[in-house]
């Protein structure tokens, strides 16, 4: 049995992992999914405080107070930031990581720097209050099932515009980790690209999945599986 911990990505929560996660418990494996700050369930504490300090306090002492040892992470997009950094502080509690389309951070870069240019116009285009960003459409996350749409659609809430525009607070000791990097053909961009690359360079696994961005909810049974053979 393993103990997989799922971090969401921006907009999203805990919620988003919901059938992956029931998957992986029929399967008799111990998971959590926690949620950020500001975040799904807790979108009532949503402040100009929120950073990306705050979403690695989250996990740090959502990890500690449930008592985890030897678990696998699990981060998914922006998530990547918040995972890398706790690999590097929590070494006796994080067994292995997976980046699902994740960021890979470098010193003193935000995740509007590793992102690119195209997602930093998409953010200035959704910028609200000048430091909330307002979620985009469910297709620029490769859902088309209406049911899904729908479901998805109506659980997304702002995100903290600091979470995006925080650096990296530390040196990445990628060299260090046992990581696996898992990339959605169908969602390839200039951030997952460069992600790749950066995986392949380290000389971490790099796995493909036949699915849009969000596989968690358009593809759970695959995602799943590669989740269990290559990590439970």
């Amino acid at each position: 049995m393993a103990t997989f911990v799922l971090v969401h990505g921006a907009f999203q929560g805990g919620w988003v992992w919901r059938e992956v996660a029931a998957i992986l418990c029929r399967n008799k494996h111990e998971v959590h999914s926690p949620t950020f700050t500001g975040s799904g369930d807790r979108s009532h504490l949503l402040s100009q405080d929120v950073s990306l300090h705050t979403d690695i306090k989250d996990i740090t002492n959502f990890l500690h107070f449930e008592d985890l040892s030897n678990v696998i992470l699990v981060s998914h997009g922006y998530a990547g930031m918040v995972a890398s950094a706790l690999i590097q502080t929590l070494p006796h509690v994080v067994k292995k990581v997976f980046y699902l389309d994740a960021v890979i951070p470098e010193q003193g870069k935000c995740f509007l720097d590793l992102a690119g240019d195209g997602f930093g116009y998409v953010v200035k285009s959704h910028l609200h209050n000048r430091w909330l960003v307002k979620p985009w459409e469910s297709v620029s996350f490769g859902i088309s099932r209406p049911a899904d749409k729908k479901w998805f659609e109506s659980r997304l809430v702002n995100f903290p515009l600091a979470a995006f525009t925080t650096p990296f607070p530390e040196p990445f000791a990628g060299a260090l980790l046992d990581a696996s990097y898992i990339h959605c053909k169908e969602a390839s961009d200039e951030l997952t690209g460069n992600a790749v690359q950066h995986a392949k360079g380290r000389g971490w696994d790099v796995h493909e999945l036949e699915s849009g961005r969000l596989p968690m909810v358009t593809a759970p049974e695959d995602l799943a599986e590669l989740l269990m053979k290559m990590g439970g």
